[in-house]
């Protein structure tokens, strides 16, 4: 579904006012598809587990865990330093509008590009990058915040994670500025909020703003249930479900390496047919992948 995990609200002609929500027959399907889908993934999870698999690719994938703190480092550091030369505060859809604030808010993820991408200060770095997401409240809509959750999720992860072996703090011989105890919460931080982030995405862009949703369908033909008879809106109703799904899962925990491989898939997708603003938008998805496949949960002691 070339609809999901796109960022409806980047490519609308126009500020779009959510309309009412879902009728109760609509909700009700919403229901069944995130029941449903739940406990597939739960049964995914507990068969991966089982069979080993798990176990296997954590083994396999280990010696990968010196390198994913560099990945979520260079790819923040990007994606920052990208937002920041097009005037985009957030996306697309949250600018800068030239104001004092936002020229602030510009200011600090300047100096979290540079800090996070060379590992320096990395606490100082975190704290700067979750400074100048908490302001953009002040300029945009609270749900357009709220959707690029994945910002809070970097800037904890790097926090109880640390810099990483490969990083200048690391370099400088700097004393441990993360505690082994707080490092095994890294994971489930990042993951937790990139869950919310597509969660909340789910629901702001299709379920609870139909109008949104259409508007982008009307601008991009691209319900491909269509050729079975499905409507635009009960395709919105579906896409935005599974989005919905998605972020639950990645909340609970369930097959997050499988998950987070869907979403890269779908990512990829989108930025082909999307263009350029979808590659800018999604760089963070190249960390998320690194954390959640390689399953940075117990760091090499070398780390």
């Amino acid at each position: 579904m070339i609809d999901l995990l796109s960022h409806v609200k980047w490519f609308n002609s126009d500020k779009v006012i959510a309309q009412p929500s879902l009728n109760n027959t609509e909700w009700l399907v919403v229901v069944i598809l995130l029941i449903t889908g739940l406990l597939a993934f739960r049964f995914a999870d507990q068969w991966l587990v089982k069979s080993k698999t798990r176990k296997n690719l954590d083994k396999k994938l280990k010696p990968l865990r010196l390198w994913v703190p560099l990945v979520v480092r260079i790819s923040t550091s990007l994606l920052l330093a990208i937002n920041v030369t097009h005037d985009y505060l957030l996306a697309p859809n949250v600018t800068s509008d030239g104001s004092s604030t936002s020229n602030l808010i510009s200011g600090l993820f300047i100096v979290a590009a540079v800090l996070i991408g060379l590992g320096l200060w990395n606490k100082a770095g975190a704290l700067t990058l979750l400074a100048g997401y908490l302001l953009i409240l002040t300029k945009a809509d609270f749900v357009d915040v709220l959707d690029h959750f994945e910002y809070v999720g970097i800037a904890g992860y790097l926090w109880l994670r640390g810099p990483g072996k490969h990083s200048l703090d690391n370099y400088l011989q700097k004393k441990k500025l993360t505690a082994p105890d707080l490092r095994k919460h890294s994971l489930t931080f990042y993951r937790t909020s990139i869950g919310i982030g597509l969660a909340t995405l789910g629901l702001s862009e299709k379920l609870l703003n139909t109008t949104a949703a259409q508007d982008f369908l009307n601008q991009y033909d691209w319900n491909v249930l269509s050729a079975v008879g499905v409507s635009d809106r009960w395709f919105i109703v579906v896409a935005g479900s599974v989005e919905l799904l998605v972020g639950l899962a990645l909340i609970f925990n369930y097959a997050s390496r499988l998950l987070i491989l869907v979403v890269l898939a779908l990512m990829l997708l989108t930025a082909v047919l999307l263009g350029i603003d979808e590659i800018y938008g999604h760089l963070f998805a190249v960390g998320a992948v690194a954390v959640l496949l390689v399953h940075d949960e117990k760091p090499a002691k070398r780390d």
